[in-house]
């Protein structure tokens, strides 16, 4: 939505599944209204899983997420995001679809638990179902690629890093402008 302004129940009809979910969660975020009795977020859960309400299920395992966080039960916070980025790759028509907006709070909280490799594996996966695909050449694999380089250098897995940062190379050179600044990994 632009900035500062509402969006109307008529205009969130409009969004597909998976991004009136995400907007319905940042709004309960920002107005505080997250907090909901477990028993009430299981048996969303369950009615979701009877009606066959994808949305529904992606809303509970959000909340459920939330939830546990903030009981400090990190397991069961990954677990349902796991869930829900498995959900959200259905919704959206497989992993071509997803956006990095649709991973980031499982890759937050994996990266928070020190689980690097785990948000290293998630893109990576991610990265090789749009490129079967798309083919290695398409621009909407930059941004995945250097999220990607990024948890490498991190991992400090200069092999793997060596590679991806050719790929991302060969993909700023086919598609991004000379005169446009780029963000260059910390060497060494």
């Amino acid at each position: 939505a632009p900035s500062g302004k509402q969006i109307t129940a008529t205009d969130l009809g409009k969004y597909p599944p998976v991004d009136r979910v995400l907007h319905k969660m940042r709004e309960k975020s920002r107005k505080g209204t997250l907090e909901r009795p477990l028993k009430a977020l299981d048996r969303a859960v369950v009615m979701a899983h009877k009606t066959g309400d994808k949305e529904m299920m992606l809303e509970a395992h959000f909340d459920l997420a939330v939830y546990w966080e903030k009981h400090e039960e990190a397991e069961a916070v990954v677990k349902n995001l796991r869930l829900a980025v498995e959900l959200i790759t259905v919704m959206r028509g497989g992993k071509l679809h997803v956006t990095i907006e649709d991973v980031a709070a499982l890759a937050r909280v994996l990266e928070v638990r020190g689980k690097l490799s785990q948000v290293q594996e998630l893109y990576a996966d991610l990265l090789r179902g749009k490129i079967l695909a798309l083919g290695e050449h398409s621009a909407l694999l930059l941004p995945w690629a250097v999220g990607l380089l990024d948890f490498s250098l991190r991992l400090r897995n200069l092999d793997a890093a060596n590679i991806q940062l050719q790929m991302v190379q060969r993909l700023r050179e086919r598609h991004v402008p000379a005169t446009q600044d780029w963000f260059h990994p910390p060497q060494g």
